[in-house]
This record gives structure tokens, sequence and C-alpha cells, in this order.
């Protein structure tokens, strides 16, 4: 039979292994960045008045969060857009109101996540991009501080059809929107978004 020593000793032990086993995963465990999927998609242009003229631009709309609770710092992020063989990569990123995104040199993402619109342009010196119609991947990558190699956070796909690819065409924008029963990607014909003006729906 176990007697009371037994039984304190027994209660001691738990104790202590809960506790441990809590200091590990509030602590010691390091993690992992991750990002959830982005329920809009943005293409479309932007002023970029580097080189005087609209730039083509991407804008996602994801919760970036960190699994562990001393969360994870990213240095920068980028995305890879794919289609049809082609391959194009959007470097220069903000965060922000779709208006008046602000250059990040770096963004703190803890536990409870950022939620806010992310902002993906071509680097000055690169060619103008045309939007054509087809079927498009966007990788989307992170680089963490002290990390040399790019964490990749997600793939998504968008199909561009003839009549919206006439829109980015014409300058205007396409505002995809991510059905929540097919988990695919509806695209409509969007404003272009102009620093200082107001935006309107999924972009507001």
């Amino acid at each position: 039979m176990l007697n009371a020593t037994n039984i304190a000793i027994a209660i001691a032990v738990l104790s202590l292994a809960v506790s441990a086993t809590q200091f590990w995963f509030t602590s010691l465990r390091r993690g992992q960045l991750r990002m959830t999927t982005s329920p809009i998609i943005f293409f479309g242009y932007e002023y970029n008045h580097a080189v005087s003229k609209l730039s083509a631009k991407i804008i996602l709309r994801p919760l970036l969060y960190s699994t562990s609770a001393h969360g994870k710092v990213i240095e920068s992020m980028y995305v890879r857009l794919l289609c049809d063989g082609n391959e194009c990569t959007f470097s220069f990123w903000g965060y922000g109101v779709p208006n008046n995104p602000l250059t990040v040199g770096g963004l703190y993402v803890g536990q409870t996540g950022v939620a806010a619109f992310q902002h993906f342009l071509l680097p000055s010196h690169t060619a103008d991009y045309q939007f054509e119609q087809g079927s498009y991947t966007i990788d989307v990558f992170a680089r963490l501080v002290s990390k040399t190699i790019p964490l990749k956070l997600a793939r998504l796909r968008v199909a561009l059809s003839a009549d919206l690819a006439a829109a980015l065409a014409q300058m205007d924008g396409v505002l995809f929107e991510l059905d929540p029963g097919s988990q695919v990607y509806r695209g409509h014909r969007h404003g272009r978004l102009d620093v200082g003006a107001e935006s309107a729906g999924p972009l507001s």
C-alpha cells in the first residue's frame, strides 16, 4: 500500500514534470514562424517616385504568427510570382494600409500574431512587369534575423482571366477574394490604389 510519504513524493515529481514542460514550452522552445492563408490578393500598380512611373505590386493580408512565446523577427519578406514558366520576384516590402504603406526595416511577430496588409513591389532597377492572362503561383518568403536561408511561408494560386488582364493593362487593379467553402480565389476588377486616396471594401 502507498503511504503518505510515497504519495507526497509522487505528487512532487508530477508537479516538477508539469513545471518543466511548461518552462520548455514558454521559455526554451524556439517554435516557428507561420502564416495563415491570405483572404485577399491584390494585383495592381503603384506610382514609384524613384523611377517616376507606375510599378506592378502585389498585396496580401495574412496573419503572421509565432508558435513559440519568444516570437520571431522578420528581416525581410518577398514574393515570387510564377506564370507560364516565367518568374518574377517582388522584393521591395512594406506593410500597413493599402494607400499609405510603411517601408519595413524589420517586423517582430509574437504568438498573438500580426494581421496587416503586406505590400510587395518590384525593385526600382527591375524592368516593368505586365500581368498577362493565365494561372499564377505566388510563393511567399520571409528571411529571419541571423538566418541565411529564407523561409517559405505559403504558396497561393489565382487565375487571371482575359477580362481581368485587360483591366490591369489599363492600369486598374484586380482583387481576388478567397471563397471559404471552395478555398478558391475569385477575382474582380478594382480601382488603382493611389497613395492618399481612400480604399473601400476588403482593402479598407
